[in-house]
């Protein structure tokens, strides 16, 4: 007798475990050595885009889906069509 579960378990922690800059600071101390960093507001990474014809402004676009709109982490958990929220279940300590 062979089971199946046919549900999607998304946990999704309470909070930021580290930041982009957390992992920076991090790799950073594996390598020894800092790197150059430039930063870039909405509005200019907006522009570029605009600028910039397709499909080369696919990268840009995936960075800014990602780390201004935060399309990757921020979701409904349809529970109706098979998701379940595992967070329900679990324990942060």
């Amino acid at each position: 007798m062979s089971l199946r579960c046919s549900r999607n378990c998304t946990l999704r922690l309470p909070g930021n475990v580290c930041s982009m800059n957390d992992l920076v600071e991090l790799w950073e101390r594996n390598i020894e050595k800092k790197l150059e960093k430039t930063c870039v507001t909405e509005s200019k990474l907006l522009e570029k885009i605009r600028e910039t014809p397709y499909p080369s402004d696919m990268e840009m676009v995936f960075t800014y889906s990602v780390f201004i709109e935060g399309h990757h982490s921020y979701f409904d958990i349809d529970e109706s069509s098979g998701g379940l929220n595992g967070t329900d279940n679990c324990r942060w300590n």
